[in-house]
């Protein structure tokens, strides 16, 4: 039979309601006081500094590309890597403790920041312990222009037979015609920018090209045709001299060179004491230069020979520590979250008030690890939906037994 009042099974959903809230409270506080002994735990290994660890992550632009070549570094032991292809590098075995972790690449700026390395032990137990995620770097570079003016390029041609009809045609690397037309012993041409210019001279079904570099005081090309076709390169080697000063540590410079007219570049690292010397092809560069300490800076057209005095002032990395008082109050944070959450649902349970109940289930929500919530939801509100279902039928199942005795009677 059905009294009056709430409907049938509504006693029993209450108490399961109240049931999962006690369980699930139950769970998720044992989970956040874990939690936060846990933390307080690592915190002290962090300060008694035993073990060591691994620091991954993956050095980025600020469009989201990555950076190869990125030196990473930490001042306090030395310990330092360069990123891969893909950006990604990975310091390995460091010292448990806070540090200073420090990237830099040539062109961008250096960028500081704290870490906490923990032990290779606990890695496993907490999710992104000495995982930095991505670090994006900000391209940035001092500029030193060189202003170029215009120079005169004179074309002087010998043969020794009778040649007819002789012309030629000037033009930069890339393709783009400078000049060309009819040729007599010489020839001379103004105003060109200074680079790197092919040649090419045409005369008696006789095709012959000259690759040469136009330097800014402007050049003299004697040439002379023989009569036979090909290439010749009368460039030759030069010289690219560096002279540092300033204090600097490391004892070593990142360079980048890019010859202006054939697109030619070069990147790499070189250790350097007072002065460097690089040998090139005679051209027109632009130079990249700097270190982690000195930033970089760009020298626009630079031609080869060439002495470039840089300044390597030492500039220490600010360096700046997590604070373990932060960690602690975390750690204090999740136990408190833990008592107060499973006392509070069990109080507000035994008062039958339930909306209040389910207030103090989302303030476990702040556990760390809210997966144990959802698992825990799901699991129980199974295990409870069978149980109603069992005990309403067995309700029914009674008030079907009385009705009938009723009717006979």
């Amino acid at each position: 039979m059905c009294g009056e009042g709430e409907p049938l099974g509504g006693d029993i959903l209450k108490s399961l309601y109240g049931w999962l809230v006690i369980t699930v409270a139950s769970i998720l506080s044992i989970n956040s006081v874990i939690t936060g002994v846990s933390l307080i735990s690592a915190v002290k290994t962090l300060q008694a500094g035993k073990g060591e660890g691994d620091v991954k992550g993956t050095v980025v632009d600020y469009e989201d590309h990555p950076l190869e070549g990125a030196y990473v570094w930490i001042e306090k032991g030395g310990v330092h890597t360069w990123s891969g292809k893909e950006g990604n590098f990975t310091l390995k075995n460091v010292g448990t403790g806070i540090y200073t972790i420090n990237f830099w690449k040539l062109g961008f700026e250096r960028v500081s920041i704290p870490i906490s390395v923990f032990p290779e032990s606990m890695v496993g137990k907490w999710e992104g312990l000495n995982e930095l995620g991505e670090i994006a770097l900000r391209r940035e570079f001092d500029v030193n222009e060189t202003m170029i003016s215009t120079a005169n390029l004179t074309i002087m041609v010998n043969y020794s037979w009778d040649l007819r009809d002789l012309s030629y045609t000037l033009s930069t690397p890339a393709g783009t015609a400078v000049g060309g037309g009819a040729l007599e012993n010489n020839l001379t041409l103004a105003g060109l920018t200074p680079g790197t210019y092919l040649l090419g001279l045409s005369g008696d079904n006789v095709t012959r090209t000259y690759t040469f570099y136009l330097p800014p005081e402007g050049k003299v090309l004697r040439l002379d045709f023989e009569g036979e076709s090909g290439r010749k390169d009368l460039r030759s080697l030069s010289t690219l001299s560096i002279i540092a000063s300033g204090e600097r540590t490391p004892e070593w410079i990142a360079i980048n060179l890019t010859d202006i007219c054939t697109g030619w570049s070069f990147e790499g690292v070189f250790n350097i004491t007072d002065s460097l010397t690089i040998t090139v092809m005679e051209g027109l560069y632009n130079l990249t230069v700097g270190s982690p300490y000195s930033g970089s800076t760009l020298y626009t057209n630079i031609s080869t020979p060439h002495t470039l005095g840089i300044n390597l002032t030492f500039s220490p990395v600010e360096e700046r520590s997590a604070s373990m008082s932060v960690a602690v109050a975390i750690a204090i944070f999740y136990i408190l979250i833990g008592v107060f959450g499973a006392v509070g649902a069990v109080l507000v349970y035994m008062r039958k008030r339930f909306r209040t109940a389910l207030l103090s289930l989302l303030l476990l929500m702040f556990s760390p690890t809210p997966s144990v919530f959802i698992c825990s939801l799901g699991v129980l509100l199974g295990l409870a939906s069978i149980f109603m279902l069992y005990r309403i039928r067995g309700e029914f199942e009674v008030g079907d037994v009385s009705g009938s005795s009723s009717d006979v009677v």
